[in-house]
């Protein structure tokens, strides 16, 4: 009896190996499919969209079907999150250089605007992305709702970040874990805190929970 209970554990343990490193192959697959710089939005919204469905208890679906069929549905999505984010940095790293020429020559509150501003920005790259797998809404709801939800639910952007800072320090340390489970233990830690809020959440009439 305690050898068939060990090896079903193991066995289950192998199995969640597997879709990981499948998950984590799908990934680098859709980015490289959309040549990277149309692949990798698509590719997160479709990888979270995966993890999503596992939370909901759908941990058989066929993960190479599956993630297509997502990764087309979210890639118009996606791809305009994308840009907007890319944009938005991009900006935001020119004023910075702008601040580190000036150095001592502006108002001393000025820098504590741009931290403030990086913080914002940081908190709905966070959020937009489990909002957008998880509701359906226009781009402008998902930016307002990404930035209410990460000044509101503070803890769970913090556990966020953390798991972000987490996921990249170990595969800096153990580079072997990036081709095989890094960015899927990266989407599950990320979709997992998000799941704790948007599963819940009451929404109102305009906005509609996407199917499981």
């Amino acid at each position: 009896m305690n050898n068939n209970g060990l090896i079903s554990k193991l066995n289950g343990y192998l199995k969640w190996m597997t879709r990981l490193a499948g998950l984590n192959a799908l990934f680098l697959i859709g980015m490289l499919a959309g040549g990277v710089l149309f692949g990798l939005f698509p590719s997160i919204a479709a990888t979270l969209s995966l993890t999503k469905k596992w939370f909901n208890g759908h941990v058989t679906v066929p993960l190479w079907q599956t993630y297509w069929q997502l990764y087309k549905q979210e890639w118009k999505t996606a791809n305009l999150i994308g840009v907007l984010i890319s944009m938005t940095g991009g900006i935001l790293y020119i004023n910075y250089l702008l601040l580190k020429s000036m150095d001592g020559s502006i108002f001393f509150l000025v820098p504590f605007a741009f931290i403030a501003l990086v913080f914002l920005y940081g908190l709905v790259i966070l959020w937009v992305f489990p909002l957008m797998v998880y509701y359906k809404g226009s781009l402008q709801q998902h930016i307002k709702n990404a930035f209410i939800l990460g000044l509101t639910k503070i803890h769970l952007s913090f556990g966020m970040a953390v798991v972000w800072f987490a996921v990249g320090y170990y595969s800096l340390k153990l580079p072997s874990l990036i081709p095989f489970f890094s960015f899927a233990l990266l989407f599950l830690g990320w979709m997992w805190l998000a799941y704790q809020v948007l599963a819940n959440i009451r929404t109102n009439p305009t906005a509609h929970k996407k199917a499981a």
